[in-house]
């Protein structure tokens, strides 16, 4: 069943739509420069924290800077990802790089501005990996902080959470893969797996 996200929509001008779909390698460089972009602010606040412990020797014996960097950083990354592309679908209709290089993305179908569902729907990936990864993490420092290691068991190989992330690994792995020959379809619009799940296109909005 297919979701209408605006009520009675008109559908976009398709030869022009056409004309100004995204190309896969506008898309892949947008994505390069969104990492890129990360990694910069992901370098400087590891510079600020680790410059702030290097002055601070009594803070610094009672939690260590490398523990407090990698909670912070790792904590960052984690919620950071999903709401760095929600925040920019919403907000610009595009994240930092796509629309560095003038890429917009837009509803398949209605108006050409995105409500915020199907934001969070562009990003389902994302935020699928963040929920499950902080599982992870709040279930690795229940084990660490337990003093007879009694939860150490969970994170065998062949325990039910070692083979939950596994097969959560391959999913996303799958989709990734499968979004990446997607994106190079010419008659599915170049859309991802998202964009299909969403009802978006990404076009380019500057000539």
């Amino acid at each position: 069943m297919s979701r209408n996200y605006h009520g009675s929509a008109t559908i976009h001008d398709v030869e022009k739509t056409a004309a100004n779909l995204a190309t896969p390698t506008q898309r892949m460089l947008a994505r390069a420069l969104d990492f890129g972009l990360l990694a910069l602010v992901f370098g400087v606040i590891e510079l600020v924290l680790t410059q702030q412990y290097s002055f601070n020797p009594l803070e610094r014996i009672a939690q260590p800077e490398e523990s407090v960097t990698g909670t912070v950083l790792a904590v960052a990354g984690i919620v950071g990802w999903p709401v760095y592309h929600v925040l920019g679908y919403f907000f610009l209709q595009a994240t930092p790089g796509k629309f560095a290089l003038g890429l917009k993305v837009i509803p398949e179908r209605g108006p050409e501005k995105l409500i915020f569902v199907q934001t969070v729907n562009r990003s389902m990936v994302h935020v699928a990996e963040a929920v499950w990864t902080l599982i992870l993490l709040g279930s690795y420092e229940i084990a660490e902080g337990d003093p007879q290691n009694v939860t150490e068991v969970d994170f065998n190989s062949g325990s039910v959470l070692f083979l939950a992330d596994q097969l959560f690994t391959l999913a996303i792995a799958g989709i990734g893969l499968v979004s990446l020959i997607f994106l190079f379809d010419a008659k599915r619009k170049h859309k991802t797996i998202m964009d299909s799940y969403a009802r978006t296109i990404v076009v380019a909005s500057k000539n």
